[in-house]
């Protein structure tokens, strides 16, 4: 094996800082023929995604306005006769080939795929490895010129790079992977009315929720002069001193949550975590509605005091015991009042008081 110089040696270390910044896959195949162009240059590189079974082709093409974009649909059709396709369909060995290796020029002019892909794409040589090759799917980079092939050094400098190339895919991945999930949670947490705000323990915020900021901005007017990075102050200084007052525990014991009120709403704010790096989970709380708000879903009085105790978790005794009731006229109440709200359970018509009391 030739030995690769120090220029050729640094590129590859270029290349590997870029391919393995964390990014999810969407990201990660747009990056890849900008990076490898540091080390092979070429006129068009495709990451592409290749069932040869099915004649399906799935291309991410650097630049992106290459003439090559044109005939993804003429490639499928040829995609059996493709030398490079059918070398990886065959062998499990990914490494670097070039499409000298396996036609001369005049061989690879006689082929439909030439005529109606590479030729109007105006491209003549290629290199090409695999990433993966599950099949009867198939994950490789192509590097394409119109002029003078590539050379030995060329595909030994991809060789070198292709197992970190490999392991950075699968990085992406799995990245991409976790974020699905958590973006899946964060719906599921914002669904059940919370917000989160990830934080250092100086106050310095690392992610928050979009629900979060909305939060943050109605009750606190944040940011203020830019400072979107760091807790409103109030927040800040609780944060400080609950975490002051466990510092000698390894995780942070339930502190007291913070409380501000605002007109007819209330945000408390919930600290979980470690000393380093610590949750907080947001939720807003309206004040009960009253029994005079209520009338306006078309409830007597009597059946609007009913409702509200529901809404706010009284059972029937408690409230029979509250408005100086039977329990039996209680329930009778609610027969009632399920009736006009058009559900059947406390549930439900517990929720039928969240809705009026968001209108």
């Amino acid at each position: 094996m030739r030995r690769l110089g120090t220029g050729k040696m640094q590129r590859i270390l270029d290349v590997l800082e870029l391919i393995y910044a964390p990014q999810e896959i969407d990201a990660f195949a747009a990056s890849v023929g900008g990076a490898l162009q540091k080390l092979v240059r070429a006129d068009v590189t495709v990451l592409s995604e290749v069932n040869p079974r099915r004649g399906r082709a799935v291309w991410v093409v650097d630049p992106s306005d290459a003439p090559i974009v044109n005939y993804r649909e003429a490639f499928e059709h040829h995609i059996r006769e493709d030398p490079v396709v059918a070398w990886f369909a065959r062998s499990s060995d990914g490494r670097a080939v070039k499409l000298s290796d396996f036609v001369t020029r005049r061989q690879f002019h006689r082929l439909g795929v030439y005529n109606e892909v590479y030729r109007p794409g105006r491209l003549e040589y290629q290199i090409a490895f695999a990433l993966a090759t599950p099949r009867p799917l198939m994950l490789g980079v192509t590097m394409n010129r119109a002029r003078r092939d590539f050379s030995e050094e060329d595909r030994q400098g991809l060789n070198l790079l292709r197992p970190h190339l490999v392991r950075a895919y699968r990085n992406a991945e799995a990245l991409t992977s976790i974020q699905g999930d958590l973006r899946l949670l964060l719906r599921g947490v914002e669904e059940l009315g919370h917000a989160l705000v990830v934080v250092s323990s100086d106050g310095t915020i690392r992610w928050h929720s979009r629900q979060a900021r909305r939060w943050l901005g109605e009750y606190f007017a944040w940011p203020r002069r830019g400072a979107s990075h760091r807790l409103p102050e109030p927040l800040r200084l609780w944060l400080h001193r609950t975490l002051s007052r466990n510092d000698s525990d390894a995780v942070l014991t339930p502190p007291q949550p913070f409380v501000v009120e605002r007109d007819a709403t209330t945000l408390v704010a919930r600290l979980l975590g470690e000393r380093t790096q610590a949750l907080i989970v947001l939720e807003e709380r309206r004040a009960a509605v009253s029994a005079r708000d209520l009338r306006a879903l078309g409830l007597t009085l009597r059946e609007a005091e009913v409702l509200s105790w529901v809404a706010q978790g009284k059972t029937g005794p408690e409230i029979a015991s509250i408005l100086g009731l039977s329990v039996r006229t209680v329930n009778h109440h609610l027969e009632h009042i399920y009736e006009k709200l058009g559900v059947n359970t406390r549930t439900a018509a517990a929720a039928a008081v969240l809705h009026a009391s968001s209108h």
